[in-house]
């Protein structure tokens, strides 16, 4: 299992705001 973890930056209307960026986590291969 591959683990992604990237930072963009802030996009309006997103709740999830942390420090000005979202995390996102991409899981790639099997669950």
């Amino acid at each position: 299992r591959t683990f992604v973890s990237e930072e963009v930056p802030e996009q309006p209307n997103n709740k999830n705001k942390k420090n000005g960026k979202i995390r996102i986590h991409i899981f790639i291969g099997d669950h």
